[in-house]
């Protein structure tokens, strides 16, 4: 009966550690949460190991003597998951921009699109001009204007959220040249209506 008593209370132990060490990576795991759009933790303030040695050294287990060793392997585990969650992040951002921004340069029929809906407003605004002067547009003309616009508008959006996606993976190049072509896009009807 002596043993089963012992080894129920080597049981409890064990389970009171593997709790012991779940709140520790879950107290790490918080400190290193850097602020972002969804907010940041308040453990952030506090990053120094040693101190939580000290705060995790009034809150362990009764008889776990070794906080400090706890606390390093810890921290070890908690930095490899970090790094991997890291590369991981930064791989599904990278592949989640080159497909918006391959999508918004190279999508044929996004193109073949803007550059009938150029060449209609280039002719009716021509047709207009050889025509008597009435001041007013063509209504079909409007409408592909404003067709032209959100199509323009869509494109530049695509290439501003890939701009963004690179610049969180810090591929600057491709930041400048994203951004660009949203910039280009967002030109293209206001510098077609200044051609007319």
């Amino acid at each position: 009966e002596r043993l089963g008593d012992g080894a129920r209370r080597g049981r409890a132990t064990r389970h009171l550690r593997t709790g012991f060490f779940r709140q520790v990576f879950a107290v790490l795991q918080e400190t290193t949460r850097s602020c972002s759009w969804r907010g940041g933790s308040r453990l952030a303030s506090i990053r120094s190991l040693p101190l939580w040695g000290h705060i995790f050294a009034f809150l362990r287990p009764v008889g776990d003597e070794d906080v400090h060793n706890a606390l390093a392997f810890t921290a070890e585990r908690l930095l490899e998951h970090a790094q991997s969650h890291i590369r991981l992040v930064r791989g599904v951002v990278l592949a989640h921009a080159w497909h918006l921004f391959g999508r918004a340069r190279f999508d044929q029929a996004t193109r073949e699109l803007e550059d009938g809906l150029q060449q209609a407003i280039c002719s009716a605004a021509a047709a207009r001009a050889r025509a008597a002067p009435t001041g007013r547009a063509p209504a079909d003309a409007a409408g592909q204007v404003r067709e032209l616009l959100a199509a323009t508008t869509a494109r530049g959006e695509m290439c501003k959220e890939a701009g963004s996606a690179f610049l969180q993976v810090e591929y600057w190049r491709l930041v400048a040249e994203a951004f660009d072509e949203a910039a280009a896009a967002h030109g293209l009807v206001p510098e077609l209506a200044e051609r007319q």
